[in-house]
C-alpha cells in the first residue's frame, strides 16, 4: 500500500513539473503512473522546456515585425520554420514516450508477476 501511495505521489510531482515546462499535466501523470515516475522524470528532463521555446519564437516574430515596419521592406528570412528544438520535439517526443511506456510496462509486469508468484 505504501508503494502505491509513493508511486502516485511521485506521479503527481512529475505532472506538476511537466505543467511548469509547458506540457500537459494529465498526460504526464498518466504516463508516470503507467510507465514509472523515474522513466517519466528522465523523459521530461531530456525534453526542452516548451515555454522557453515558445517565448523565443514570439521574440523572433516580434523582431521580424519591428524590422519590417522600420524599413518598410521585409528582411531576408533564412527559414520560416519554428526553431529546430520545437519541430524536433514535435516528432521525436511521441516516439520516445512510446518506448518509455513500453519499457515501463514490461518492467512493471515483470515486477507484478514476480510478486504474485513469490519469486525473487
Amino acid at each position: 500500500m505504501t508503494l502505491i501511495i509513493a508511486w502516485l505521489g511521485l506521479a503527481v510531482l512529475i505532472s506538476w513539473a511537466a505543467q511548469s515546462r509547458g506540457r500537459d499535466r494529465v498526460n504526464w501523470f498518466a504516463f508516470a503512473v503507467v510507465a514509472s515516475p523515474l522513466v517519466a522524470g528522465i523523459a521530461l528532463a531530456l525534453l526542452p522546456d516548451l515555454r522557453r521555446v515558445d517565448m523565443q519564437h514570439r521574440q523572433h516574430e516580434e523582431l521580424l515585425a519591428a524590422l519590417r515596419s522600420r524599413d518598410g521592406a521585409a528582411p531576408i528570412e533564412l527559414s520560416s520554420r519554428r526553431p529546430v528544438t520545437s519541430t524536433a520535439t514535435g516528432y521525436f517526443m511521441p516516439v520516445a514516450m512510446r518506448w518509455a511506456l513500453f519499457i515501463g510496462a514490461v518492467l512493471g509486469l515483470g515486477y507484478i508477476a514476480s510478486a504474485v508468484t513469490g519469486g525473487g
